[in-house]
């Protein structure tokens, strides 16, 4: 149950991150949103198979 508040935990930041530079680029702002929620679901998915499938 912690491992996977964590993923979440995780990929949320991560995805958030992704998506505060590609808004401060001059790239469409819902490109941008779309980017980071892209990126929050692969680094989830990678973290699922990786970390908690295998143990």
């Amino acid at each position: 149950m912690i491992k996977k508040i964590v993923l979440l935990v995780v990929s949320v930041g991560v995805g958030s991150f992704v998506k505060e530079i590609l808004e401060k680029t001059e790239i469409n702002v819902w490109l941008a949103r779309g980017i980071g929620g892209l990126v929050t679901v692969i680094i989830a998915l990678l973290l699922y198979y990786l970390w908690i499938k295998k143990s």
